[in-house]
């Protein structure tokens, strides 16, 4: 089916959209990753604190551990911050995107919360300076009012903190931020407002560029439903060739919702909370249970 230069430009615009979309969805779902996986790290060492009996080695062992799962995620944060502003500037270079909006929400979340601000410092500080979790421990506490009974419970978790006077030896650390919080910065509670604030920043992009993907994939979809009627021949591989003076064809660019529709199912899958840092994961039982051991 002959297409037109204006028509073929057109069509390979509203594919680069489509696509830079789904590279979107694809970074955010790596940052959700990282993150699942540094709260999974906290309960299973919590697990592990009273089903097995650790030594010293252990607790070097599980806070390197918490350590690692935490360096990853704040990659995870640099690297969203880092490639969604270039992805959504290569969508903006083919059709109509202001941005300004979405760095403005940023700013505003860095003016608003300590903790937003304090994990943008700690980001650049465990890349040039020094590893973030400077205190951990094993932490428990008896469940409900009645500490007599033997049907008590018991409910174990960790803790781990950095030190706001290491981060200030270490250097490079802005000196407002580390006078504007506590000696002790609850690294559980601090990654927790951040995720949520970056979760809220997404939703804003997703609102900036949802109408845009939408006429993207409307006139990809109407160009092969026409490409199917005309030519009455399958999909698959559909794509759009050019072809030389002297009839050599060239495939310029490939014609699929496959991924598109990659697209829309991590959008549904990773839905954002809008008050994530007051949600947390526990193993509590809803009620009281009599043990028979």
């Amino acid at each position: 089916m002959p297409l037109s230069e204006e028509e073929s430009d057109k069509l390979k615009n509203m594919c680069t959209v489509l696509n830079e979309g789904l590279t979107v969805e694809e970074i955010y779902d790596l940052l959700i990753f990282a993150y699942i996986e540094f709260e999974e790290e906290q309960l299973k060492i919590a697990v592990q604190s009273y089903v097995q009996w650790g030594e010293y080695p252990e607790i070097v062992k599980d806070r390197l551990s918490l350590n690692l799962r935490l360096l990853t995620f704040l990659s995870a944060c640099r690297l969203y911050f880092d490639q969604i502003v270039h992805h959504l500037k290569k969508i903006s270079s083919v059709t109509t995107l202001d941005i300004t909006s979405i760095e403005k929400l940023r700013t505003k979340y860095y003016d608003q919360h300590i903790e937003y601000r304090f994990m943008e410092e700690l980001r650049n500080h465990v890349q040039h300076r020094g590893l973030p979790i400077h205190l951990f421990s094993y932490s428990s506490h008896i469940v409900g009012e009645d500490i007599q009974s033997d049907d008590k419970m018991m409910a174990f978790s960790t803790e781990f903190a950095a030190e706001a006077g290491k981060l200030k030896e270490a250097g490079k650390f802005k000196p407002k931020i580390l006078d504007d919080i506590d000696e002790k910065i609850d690294l559980k509670m601090a990654s927790r407002v951040y995720m949520a604030c970056i979760g809220q920043v997404h939703a804003k992009v997703r609102d900036e560029i949802s109408s845009i993907l939408a006429v993207a994939r409307e006139y990809v979809n109407k160009l092969r439903d026409l490409y199917k009627k005309e030519v009455d021949s399958d999909l698959l591989g559909l794509g759009v060739e050019s072809v030389s003076e002297d009839g050599q064809r060239k495939m310029d660019f490939y014609i699929s919702l496959k991924w598109d529709d990659v697209r829309i199912t991590l959008e549904d899958k990773n839905r954002v909370r809008k008050k994530l840092a007051s949600f947390f994961a526990t193993g509590a039982l809803k009620t009281a249970h009599k043990s028979q051991i």
